[in-house]
């Protein structure tokens, strides 16, 4: 959204006009660009519309059911399967990853408390 005031860089298109502009004269110099894409794609959008029969979405209907129905045989399980084995992985390495952890904490609070214990006070 462009603000009241505000200027507005124009495209390269718009050769001989000066790097920045008000917004109205933006907006007026944007028009034909916009107008030429609505002639060019707008009609045609319609015109598929009417080419629609019974038979084309009965076919497509078929070839959406036959696509589920490949999906759904063994797919979807043998994805879910592999997912699965993934995610035990994961979480051994977690598990690996939190002993790490405990046990450098532990190794540093030992140390600490050593260190303490052993210096003169």
């Amino acid at each position: 959204m462009v603000r009241k005031g505000s200027p507005v860089r124009v495209r390269s298109w718009a050769s001989g006009c000066p790097g920045s502009l008000p917004p109205s004269v933006a907006l007026l110099l944007q028009w034909p660009l916009v107008a030429k894409y609505f002639v060019r794609y707008g009609g045609k959008v319609e015109a598929v519309r009417k080419r629609w029969t019974d038979e084309r979405l009965d076919d497509l209907n078929h070839r959406v059911d036959d696509g589920f129905r490949r999906v759904e045989d063994d797919e979807v399980d043998a994805r879910f399967e592999a997912m699965g084995a993934r995610f035990e992985n994961l979480n051994d390495r977690f598990d690996r990853l939190n002993r790490l952890i405990i046990s450098i904490g532990g190794g540093a609070i030992a140390t600490f408390v050593a260190s303490l214990m052993l210096s003169p006070l």
